[in-house]
């Protein structure tokens, strides 16, 4: 008799905790946003223009036993790096940087984003919601002077690290790389219902491999420290993140 009662006392237990468990989950605030990010460049031939689509997705865990931190959240990104086709010029890339989640919440004003009054805020923008991206929040440029090759890949527009001034500098290699007249117009991004973008590897045929073998564009996967180089830091990540369509 003790060792039914000892039986049912456990598959009691034990469903208490599935359900705690599952009550827990259930308790989670999830919150998610789409955004467009479109890039103009001005060229001779006109204004020339590319954007991508990317979702944000926001959870909050609570976590009722620490008063001080009573959520733990957890910020998830997809999408790709916009592609803005120059034509006989080439193409650039505007590509994703850790943060890429708050493209929208530091160029739109509200709740820290942060916190779940922001996320609120944030995912109940009105689709068509729009603004203008400031300069110093613009995502770095790239260019590749063989769309085939990973190795060619060159700075148009960011900050470069410099080793001899032990700092972050600007670059604007728009000119060099592209001619005369050709620049960066604007950067703006976009509350949008519009389904995420798919469709670099299209451009990018290496990309796939990349992402397979963790490697950066140097093909190096080491967690040595990286090179001042474009090609030790940069990888898949920065041109294509989130689940693959």
């Amino acid at each position: 008799m003790k060792k039914i009662t000892l039986a049912i006392i456990s598959v009691c237990v034990l469903a208490g905790l599935t359900y705690a468990a599952s009550e827990l989950s259930d308790n989670n605030k999830r919150y998610s946003w789409r955004y467009k990010m479109t890039v103009e460049i001005d060229t001779p031939e006109g204004v020339k223009s590319g954007s991508a689509v990317r979702e944000v997705s926001m959870v909050f865990e609570p976590r009722p036993h620490n008063p001080s931190r009573p959520y733990h959240s957890t910020i998830d990104v997809k999408g790709e790096a916009v592609v803005i086709d120059l034509g006989q010029r080439g193409a650039v890339f505007a590509i994703i940087r850790s943060g890429a989640y708050a493209a929208v919440t530091r160029t739109i004003a509200g709740p820290p984003p942060g916190m779940i009054e922001g996320a609120e805020f944030y995912s109940s923008l009105e689709i068509g919601t729009k603004a203008q991206m400031e300069s110093k929040r613009y995502p770095d440029l790239c260019t590749f002077t063989d769309l085939n090759d990973p190795l060619s890949v060159k700075l148009v527009k960011g900050g470069r690290f410099s080793v001899e001034a032990q700092k972050y500098l600007m670059e604007d290699n728009f000119e060099e790389l592209f001619g005369d007249g050709v620049s960066l117009k604007s950067i703006s991004v976009e509350i949008t219902d519009e389904s995420v973008t798919w469709g670099i590897d299209e451009v990018l045929p290496w990309l796939t491999a990349l992402k397979k073998n963790k490697a950066r564009l140097n093909g190096s996967n080491s967690v040595a420290v990286f090179t001042n180089e474009l090609t030790d830091n940069l990888g898949a990540g920065n041109f294509k993140i989130g689940d693959y369509k």
